[in-house]
């Protein structure tokens, strides 16, 4: 058109450039494409690492629940058959549930009934991340009338 000043872009360090062709105009968009990839790969490798480094100590307390904690309260909080002898409660339970974290971290620590005491295996912090554990156990409230051995 007629009259009308070319289309300009702003180059390296802020200049002010007209762009005068299509391959400048093709260059231009190139460069704010890999700019934009660039920038989503860089956001997903961080949010990858931050979900890592939060899942660290989440598959830890996993890990240890299964390994020392499932033989009577099974792998998901719901209570196994010695634990039903033993008359130990469903962590999905309201009763459980509502019980405090400092409780809940007195009982793992100190044992009660037949539970044992782990405050010489465990530290404070993975007691804490094994509460957070037993807090995503949760029965949904459809299940909740059914959940639950009596407290000890």
């Amino acid at each position: 058109m007629r009259g009308e000043p070319p289309a300009r872009h702003f180059g390296a360090f802020g200049r002010d450039k007209p762009i005068s062709s299509v391959q400048d105009l093709i260059v231009i968009t190139g460069k704010k494409i890999v700019g934009a990839l660039l920038l989503v790969i860089a956001g997903s490798v961080i949010c990858y690492s931050q979900q890592t480094a939060l899942r660290g100590p989440v598959a830890e307390a996993e890990k240890t629940f299964q390994t020392r904690c499932s033989t009577c309260h099974a792998e998901h909080g719901e209570g196994s058959e010695v634990g039903a002898s033993l008359n130990v409660p469903d962590l999905r339970s309201p009763f459980v549930q509502k019980s405090s974290d400092a409780q809940l971290h007195q009982i793992i620590k100190n044992g009660k009934g037949n539970m044992p005491m782990f405050g010489r295996d465990f530290s404070d912090p993975q007691i804490d991340r094994i509460i957070e554990l037993i807090r995503s156990f949760a029965a949904p409230p459809s299940q909740q009338s059914q959940a639950g051995f009596a407290p000890q």
